[in-house]
């Protein structure tokens, strides 16, 4: 037996006793022989002898197997040769009847295993043995196999016989997680659950996974598809199923899952008529499975069609190629974006590709980024004659991983600024260098908002206005309204203002038309308006007599006044709902739903909001990542008001974006106010090079490093993020954050700090304590305290909380003054409540999340 094993449980669970007849089928690697060397070791089986026999390769029939059979009873070696000789006068050779009468009388039990019986050429010994080991008393037959056999059926049908197959000797997760361990890689549980299902739970895969792939330090495992493919060339030589049928199989698994009708699209008339027989003989195999609840879907494991693919792209990379074209197609017919996106890939067949994204690119900017940004490298570059404008678009504003630095600095000095290789903006030229990119523009810039990408969507608004005529009013209203929605959602409120106000409001004359913040007639700051020796004339203003706004345009008028508003503390009237949008444009309701829940937040609606955001998630499990982005931020303040702080932390770990900066600005603010100051703190490195583009998340971080450092004696580290949060306050006029976050540690701050700005600014800013509660006290409690916090969650008196402690009342309450002053409550049931979520205090009994 190998040094590191796990038993399949279904064949332990079989193997209790002796039967009289067991019998193994599986391919190479699902640990037969281990199996039952294991179970022959049990100290609970009866006494009995052993006789382990190897069929040799040269096995040439039925009389050789029973003279092999003789000579392992009698000790000897197998006869040589090919066995006894037939014709006129010969004496007979050994069969059943003769390995009978040896066994005939035998006191102990005899264990017999015949192993690599698919080397036995005559099937008509199967029934043989079934027939031997149901006669003979004392006598239990094991027979291994790597192919089928008619012994299958026949055990099947002999009693107290045990059958096993594939799945019985397959490994579950709690075995892997055993097999990992006892190679020295171990593995978490989550991946040792992958492992197995990626490989149908074959002990031999597994194990070269293991070998081959590379285990991380956190437990993870990255498989090497060349070394499964490997192993698996071996097992499919062992079942001799010819090449013509591996082609059959290779060729399958360029679908994650098959029918007969891909059978159809997929292979050609002389391998479908294998695909039957080769099909059957594989499930037995265990390297294909039936979908659940589809009699006629099969699919591979994944880890294993991952190795099948890799001996098709390695022994017959143009086939390869090709029938990842057909499943594109194929996937294209059935309006599925996943997959024809995934076959064009492999396809390697730009023309294809360009289709692919051409017919699929919004649900790829919205749904999946990462894959539609391989795919566009994977395009060549354009010609002299161009390209579709939507794939323009896709490759200016998706491919790039980061915005150009020219935008970022006109972000950083609000926009607009002038254009690359201008003297002058050129908002809007006359003539679209591409027709149709500035609406495709509009389009990307719309799928990044919905991905939550605020950054990537601003320039994508941006450039469409730079690029679009003075005649394109409703495209001109919807860029505008968009690039003004990514710009408050970002923090650049004044900018967001000057944008939305420029896509809405009405001309006033020729020269009224300009650039957002410009005032008609006159040059701005820095040459950015005016007239400019070779600049071109921006476009005239969008009307207000658009019959049908767009969706981006009802959605700007109404959420960038108002979230700007909330984010100036100022009073702001909103509709009691917010208003409904066509179908393919429900996701937009998302920015809108997150103005209503602030509003919520600060008009003292923290339960309804709460309730409400919850019905909405409900009502809406596709939402695009803007939701997460959005509803999350705003959830997590939300359960802190309500100190519901355990379910803030369930939403900031279901989210998938985890450790992205806003995440970590409502992952650092719950931290602090669970007294966690520490960890707070570690989540706010690198403001600095966040704060003039990503305001809104840099603001926030900020503070929370201001009362974190504070807290934990770190006084020139404060000041610095405090000097830091006014500097972005000032320069984009966000107050709300301030409220967030406790005013006395901002004002100890600010008073360690020279005269100044600094203190002004917070007494301006922080008009009160704000909607959220006290934050946790970073100075520890004493044991002794922590032993009277305890009493007091009790309920008891004060007399006899004296009494239980052998100390005085006296003493019981110069304690309880201590524990509200570290805690900074004022009440017996405000410091019970904090000692609770500081983990000094058990959780009463029924209490909620």
């Amino acid at each position: 037996m190998p040094t590191a094993f796990a038993a399949p449980p279904a064949a332990s669970a079989a193997l209790t006793g002796l039967p009289p007849l067991v019998v193994l089928q599986a391919p190479r690697g699902y640990g037969k022989t281990t199996t039952v060397s294991a179970w022959l070791r049990r100290p609970e089986l009866p006494d009995h002898d052993l006789v382990w026999l190897t069929v040799p390769a040269s096995a040439a029939g039925r009389e050789q197997l029973w003279s092999l059979v003789l000579g392992g009873l009698d000790g000897d070696d197998p006869p040589p040769g090919p066995g006894p000789v037939h014709g006129p006068g010969a004496v007979p050779g050994p069969g059943p009847e003769t390995v009978a009468a040896a066994l005939a009388g035998r006191r102990r039990h005899l264990v017999l295993v015949l192993d690599s019986y698919e080397r036995q050429p005559d099937h008509a010994v199967d029934s043989e043995l079934v027939q031997l080991a149901q006669t003979v008393e004392r006598l239990h037959l094991v027979v291994l196999t790597r192919t089928p056999r008619p012994l299958l059926p026949l055990a099947l049908a002999a009693p107290d016989a045990v059958v096993l197959g594939p799945r019985d000797l397959a490994l579950g997760p709690a075995e892997v997680l055993a097999l990992t361990a006892g190679l020295g890689r171990p593995l978490t549980a989550a991946a040792a659950e992958r492992l197995s299902a990626g490989l149908a739970g074959w002990p031999g895969a597994i194990r070269v996974a293991l070998l081959s792939g590379d285990v991380t330090e956190t437990g993870t495992i990255v498989t090497d598809p060349a070394g499964l493919a490997a192993y698996l060339r071996v097992v499919l030589g062992d079942l001799e199923i010819g090449p013509a049928a591996v082609d059959v199989l290779t060729a399958l698994a360029v679908s994650e899952s098959f029918t007969p009708a891909t059978v159809e699209e997929l292979l050609d008339g002389s391998e479908r008529a294998q695909v039957e027989s080769v099909l059957g003989r594989m499930l037995v195999a265990g390297l294909l499975r039936q979908v659940p609840g589809e009699r006629s879907r099969f699919a591979y494991s994944p880890l294993l069609r991952a190795a099948t693919l890799h001996i098709l792209r390695e022994d017959a990379p143009a086939r390869h190629r090709a029938l990842h074209a057909r499943a594109a197609e194929r996937a294209r017919d059935a309006d599925d974006a996943t997959g024809a996106l995934r076959h064009a890939i492999e396809s390697e067949d730009p023309g294809l590709l360009a289709c692919v994204l051409t017919q699929f690119w919004r649900r790829y900017v919205r749904d999946d980024l990462p894959r539609l940004r391989a795919a566009l490298a994977l395009l060549p570059e354009p010609d002299a004659v161009g390209e579709p404008p939507v794939l323009a678009a896709l490759r200016s504003q998706v491919r790039p991983t980061e915005q150009p630095r020219w935008f970022l600095d006109a972000l950083r000095s609000g926009l607009p600024v002038i254009a690359p290789g201008s003297s002058a903006v050129a908002v809007a030229s006359p003539a679209p260098a591409t027709p149709g990119l500035p609406a495709a523009l509009v389009g990307v810039g719309t799928g990044l908002l919905a991905a939550g990408e605020l950054l990537a969507a601003a320039h994508s608004f941006y450039e469409a206005v730079r690029q679009a005529t003075s005649a394109a009013r409703a495209l001109l209203a919807e860029a505008g309204s968009g690039l003004a929605v990514a710009l408050v959602l970002l923090g650049h409120l004044e900018a967001a203002q000057r944008w939305q106000e420029w896509a809405t409001r009405r001309p006033t004359g020729a020269s009224a038309g300009g650039l957002p913040g410009d005032v008609a007639g006159s040059p701005s700051a820095g040459g950015l308006g005016g007239d400019v020796a070779g600049s071109a004339p921006g476009p005239a203003p969008v009307t207000a007599e658009l019959a049908a706004p767009g969706p981006l345009t009802e959605v700007g008028r109404l959420a960038v006044p108002a979230l700007t508003a909330l984010d100036r503390l100022e009073e702001i009237a909103l509709p009691q709902v917010p208003p409904r949008l066509a179908d393919a444009d429900r996701w937009l309701e998302i920015v809108l739903v997150y103005v209503w829940a602030l509003q919520g937040l600060h008009g003292g609606r923290v339960s309804e909001s709460l309730l409400g955001l919850e019905r909405y998630r409900v009502q809406t499990p596709t939402a695009p990542a803007l939701a997460d982005v959005l509803l999350t931020a705003v959830q997590v303040d939300l359960c802190i008001a309500a100190e519901e702080y355990p379910r803030a932390g369930e939403l900031l770990a279901a989210t998938a974006a985890v450790g992205q900066p806003w995440w970590r600005a409502a992952r650092a603010r719950l931290d602090l106010f669970l007294g966690e100051d520490e960890r707070a703190l570690s989540r706010t490195e690198g403001l600095e090079r966040m704060a003039p583009v990503l305001c809104r998340t840099a603001l926030r971080l900020a503070l929370v490093r201001v009362v974190a450092a504070h807290r934990t004696g770190r006084r020139a580290v404060a000041a610095d993020a405090l000097h830091l949060a006014t500097a972005v306050a000032e320069q984009t006029g966000m107050l709300r954050p301030f409220v967030l976050v406790p005013r006395g540690d901002l004002e100890a701050v600010a008073a360690t700090m020279q005269p100044g700005a600094p203190g002004q600014t917070i007494s301006a800013l922080a008009a009160d304590d704000g909607p959220l509660p006290r934050v946790a006290q970073a100075a520890p409690l004493s044991a002794r305290e922590i032993r009277v916090l305890r009493e007091l969650a009790t309920g008891r008196p004060v007399a006899v909380i004296a009494r239980r402690l052998y100390v005085s009342e006296s003493t019981v309450k110069t304690q309880m003054r201590s524990i509200y002053r570290k805690l900074g409550v004022h009440s017996r049931e405000d410091a019970v409540r904090a000692g609770r979520r500081l983990r000094l205090v058990p959780a009463a009994a029924g209490e909620g999340r």
